[in-house]
């Protein structure tokens, strides 16, 4: 008999192996209690069999070992799958797709873990790397004796912006890490909410960091008059040479570890009174004279910070030499943010792509495809009414030869020969 129906996936004849004639004889007593209920769930299908999606892919599977299965699960992946795409396994459809996403997003938690630990070093444990650095100068002991200071650990912070820096990075990478996370966990991995979530939170991500970056650390901004005329005034009624408090500590260590003074230049220090604990009268505070001098001995540190020579001390400000290393930590994570420049991409053109093909998948079996749709073409030897009943890659390996020739001459209308087990058109 000759019809236009071809099996799916079946370019060519098939040959198809069988049990013995015990196993024939038990799954004839099968299929007479089967094949009755069977041919009545796919009469009463308005589509032929296309409708029937109310079982699982589990159930699916376990009845194929007994049973010839024609109902297909409630995503209608039969149908997908007939266009080439396996949305069932795979989130976009393809496997080595997938492969290729998988190893993206491995480069995208592993850099995204390195800065979350780098945001957290810097926000609680960059001080003490710094009065670890600076302890290992070799002038640095020669300052201590000038202070007069024993201590051997201070406790000072950074400036505000660089702790709000710190736990917005850690903040965003602790999402990016979450994000990378459910896309390479395998059950997350398949659920259809997972992309569309992924591509939302990638871009508000984005977004979030060229903002906050491009804002907060403006360099109009930052070096505004209000901002630089509070830090001067602080300077002038707290600091104090050989205080504790934390604004001397910290604006001391900043000025050897940046090679500064002052806030704007050096003459931010002409109104403020400066003495050490021998009540001697300075110019400048001993941290803005040069490392050199130090090295010196602690004689040329009590000459420059007496007579405040300008060979012997630094002249620019603390403010632009902070601001320029603040810039320069942002300018490389601006860097890292291509990464998710990138990811964003991926995840948003992944997301039309999948919208795309189930659109174009809808107007490919509907009565006429709209104009607007390109249409899509099926695999090699599939047809488009074969995707609208059961398909014979369904039956079960363990079926019986009569079971296969009944099943196609009935509901597919396929010949099998039975002596050879060959399935033809």
């Amino acid at each position: 008999m000759d019809v236009d129906w071809k099996p799916q996936r079946l370019v060519k004849p098939v040959k198809l192996k069988f049990k013995t004639a015990e196993a024939d004889s038990r799954a004839d007593r099968d299929i007479n209690q089967n094949r009755k209920s069977r041919q009545l769930a796919f009469n009463d299908s308005p589509t032929s069999g296309s409708s029937n999606y109310s079982s699982s892919s589990s159930s699916h599977r376990s009845r194929a070992e007994a049973s010839l299965p024609l109902s297909y699960d409630p995503q209608g992946q039969d149908l997908l799958e007939g266009f080439g795409y396996n949305f069932r396994t795979y989130l976009s459809g393809k496997k080595w797709i997938d492969s290729a996403l998988f190893a993206w997003h491995s480069i995208v938690l592993v850099t995204a873990l390195f800065a979350f630990l780098f945001a957290t070093f810097i926000l609680f444990s960059f001080p003490s790397y710094i009065i670890y650095h600076l302890r290992g100068l070799p002038g640095y002991s020669t300052y201590r004796k000038v202070i007069q200071d024993p201590k051997p650990y201070y406790n000072f912070h950074f400036y505000s912006q660089v702790n709000i820096l710190c736990s917005f990075f850690i903040v965003v990478n602790m999402l990016y890490i979450a994000s990378a996370v459910v896309y390479m966990t395998y059950f997350t991995h398949r659920n259809a909410l997972t992309l569309p979530a992924l591509t939302l939170v990638t871009s508000v991500l984005f977004i979030m960091e060229g903002a906050f970056v491009n804002v907060l650390f403006n360099p109009d901004i930052l070096r505004d008059d209000d901002n630089v005329r509070s830090l001067q005034e602080k300077l002038q009624r707290e600091y104090r040479v050989s205080n504790k408090d934390e604004f001397s500590v910290t604006q001391d260590h900043i000025s050897i570890w940046l090679k500064c003074c002052g806030i704007v230049d050096s003459f931010d220090f002409f109104n403020v009174s400066l003495q050490l604990q021998n009540s001697v009268s300075l110019q400048v505070p001993p941290s803005c004279c040069k490392r050199r001098v130090f090295e010196e001995g602690i004689a040329a540190v009590e000459s420059c910070i007496r007579r405040g020579d300008e060979d012997s001390i630094y002249r620019d400000g603390c403010m632009d030499a902070y601001m320029e290393w603040i810039q320069t930590l942002c300018h490389a994570y601006v860097i890292y943010t291509w990464i998710h420049l990138i990811d964003c991409v991926i995840h948003a053109a992944l997301y039309r792509n999948r919208l795309n093909f189930i659109e174009q998948v809808i107007s490919a079996t509907s009565e006429g495809p709209s104009e607007a749709v390109t249409p899509l073409e099926l695999r090699g030897g599939i047809q488009l009414d074969q995707l609208k009943r059961p398909s014979v890659r369904h039956l079960s390996r363990e079926s019986s030869a009569k079971e296969v020739t009944d099943y196609g001459r009935d509901h597919c209308g396929v010949k099998v020969d039975s002596p050879t087990g060959n399935v033809a058109v």
